[in-house]
């Protein structure tokens, strides 16, 4: 009776231990570099620098900048990806995701600066969703099980080019490759389709569809992405399980 009562603790203990690691861990990481070519700067929340390499660690309140011809593959936990193109700021405000845990998903990002390219991952799939967002200068997003990319242009989109060939405006460049996005902010709400494109001149303007002729493809060039690929060992996922 006794060996049952201790090894009845012992399992008790070892499930709150459990608990507590992947609590910890829903905290205290939010992904990692898959793979960069170029340079990765990580600030911290309290300030701290940090150089990143292939499968350094992100956490939520860090601010990642890309530099100049650099981009960076980060893998989530819950399968997600962005990939950052050059001269990027993308903060990770605030990341949880615990596998027996789909009511506490939570993703908020910022595109502080630049471009990505952004794959959703379990957060928003599984639980509520509105449990994503990113958000912009102009307009915040969110999705709908979605592979999608944003361009942010404040007087420094000169070296691109609209589809027309003209210097992209000021504003949020959005672009939908599966899925859906909704984009919000102070003049409405705009719901983007697959294959679609979208433009946001400034937070009180109405976001509005435009057409390819007049859009910017957010791509990431083919022999980059066969670089960060070739880069990819694939990711070591922590599991947690109930």
């Amino acid at each position: 009776m006794m060996k049952n009562s201790h090894r009845l603790e012992k399992s008790i203990a070892l499930a709150i231990g459990l608990a507590l690691a992947c609590a910890t861990l829903a905290d205290t990481e939010a992904g990692q570099v898959q793979s960069l070519t170029g340079t990765l700067t990580a600030k911290s929340a309290d300030g701290a620098l940090r150089q990143l390499v292939q499968k350094g660690e992100v956490a939520p309140g860090d601010t990642l900048y890309t530099g100049r011809d650099s981009y960076a593959r980060v893998h989530f936990t819950d399968g997600g990806e962005v990939t950052l193109r050059p001269n990027t700021q993308f903060l990770i405000e605030r990341y949880s995701y615990a596998e027996p845990q789909p009511d506490k998903d939570s993703a908020g990002f910022s595109l502080l600066k630049g471009s990505l390219r952004a794959l959703s991952g379990l957060i928003s799939k599984r639980g509520n969703k509105d449990s994503y967002e990113m958000k912009t200068p102009v307009a915040t997003i969110g999705i709908r099980g979605t592979e999608y990319g944003l361009q942010v242009c404040n007087n420094d989109c000169d070296d691109l080019k609209m589809a027309d060939g003209s210097t992209p405006p000021n504003g949020l460049l959005s672009q939908v490759g599966e899925g859906q996005i909704v984009e919000r902010n102070g003049g409405g709400e705009l719901l983007i389709e697959m294959g679609s494109f979208g433009y946001v001149s400034n937070a009180n303007s109405i976001p509005q569809k435009i057409a390819p002729s007049q859009a910017l493809k957010i791509e990431v060039p083919a022999h980059v992405m066969q670089q960060l690929e070739r880069g990819s060992p694939g990711r070591e996922r922590r599991q947690c399980s109930g």
